[in-house]
């Protein structure tokens, strides 16, 4: 029922919606039991979600971005100190695989020896 005081565009919209043969989502609690038998309710299944691959959003494109900066990041060296450090901890890694494969026979005779508890200075 529509009164003087409904505006157009209302009185409009609800004539497109009840001459429109598109499904409209209802769910049965919504229906007035005087007009009950008259409606008849189905099932809607949602679309399936498109098989082939999609184009990225801007959200996937930045979270590429980030995700490559840091893996770049921690590959490379940023500074010189970090340059020395590196060089540092390959210069004792040498050294201690070349000290071990020369000792190695003389190591598997002795027993190991327990290293001394370390000193954490504050």
């Amino acid at each position: 029922m529509f009164t003087a005081r409904i505006p157009a565009h209302l009185i409009a919209a609800t004539a497109a919606a009840m001459a429109s043969s598109a499904p409209v989502i209802r769910k049965r609690h919504m229906i007035h039991r005087e007009v009950e038998h008259l409606v008849t309710l189905t099932p809607v299944t949602p679309a399936a979600a498109p098989q082939g691959s999609r184009a990225p959003t801007p959200l996937d494109v930045r979270r590429t971005a980030v995700t490559e900066a840091v893996r770049r990041a921690a590959r490379a060296p940023r500074t010189a100190a970090d340059l020395r450090v590196m060089a540092a901890q390959r210069r004792t890694t040498s050294s201690v695989r070349m000290r071990s494969s020369a000792l190695a026979p003389a190591a598997a005779a002795r027993p190991p020896v327990a290293s001394p508890p370390r000193r954490h200075s504050r």
